[in-house]
């Protein structure tokens, strides 16, 4: 996506109207245009990479009519790593977890608990039915042996339910 970003702005920008057109300072003007729009550092490499995978596409596709396509990609990241944002807990917390609780049906908010408490995707947590949880000597776990149209590829699933989670299942079971 962001060469296809890139092309659509260095037709509407600089008049560019063919790959083998573009030149570096075209590359360094877009990564500066994305850095005004408030792009991180990350994804300026992200996208420099993007460009670079396109650069040796299009000399690929050159070679093989015996032309050669000037490289377009400046060598060294214009974006500095330094730049780059530690990564961040973005998780809910639970006053997050109760704001979404209250905005919501019963039926959603225990979707949600579902979600939240086995790590479920939303689609399993809409589908998964009571017989799917079982109660041995170890406590409870979520086995879900044929997962056809519940879990992500249809691959059987079995969950462990954590043991603070096991007051709020038997409450709804």
């Amino acid at each position: 996506m962001s060469s296809m970003g890139f092309v659509k702005w260095a037709q509407a920008e600089h008049g560019v109207k063919r790959l083998n057109h573009v030149k570096e300072h075209h590359v360094r003007a877009y990564i500066e245009f994305k850095k005004s729009e408030g792009c991180g550092a990350g994804h300026l490499r992200s996208i420099q990479l993007s460009l670079k995978h396109l650069q040796n596409g299009s000399e690929a596709y050159f070679s093989r009519f015996d032309r050669k396509i000037e490289a377009f990609v400046p060598k060294e990241y214009l974006a500095n790593w330094k730049d780059v944002k530690a990564p961040e807990n973005r998780s809910y917390k639970d006053k997050d977890f109760g704001a979404v609780k209250n905005g919501v049906s019963v039926n959603v908010a225990k979707t949600v608990d579902l979600m939240r408490g086995l790590g479920l995707r939303s689609s399993e947590a809409l589908s998964v039915r009571k017989e799917h949880f079982q109660k041995d000597e170890n406590g409870w776990k979520l086995v879900i042996g044929r997962g056809e149209g519940i879990t992500k590829g249809g691959r059987p699933r079995e969950v462990p339910v954590r043991k603070s989670f096991e007051p709020t299942l038997e409450r709804e079971k």
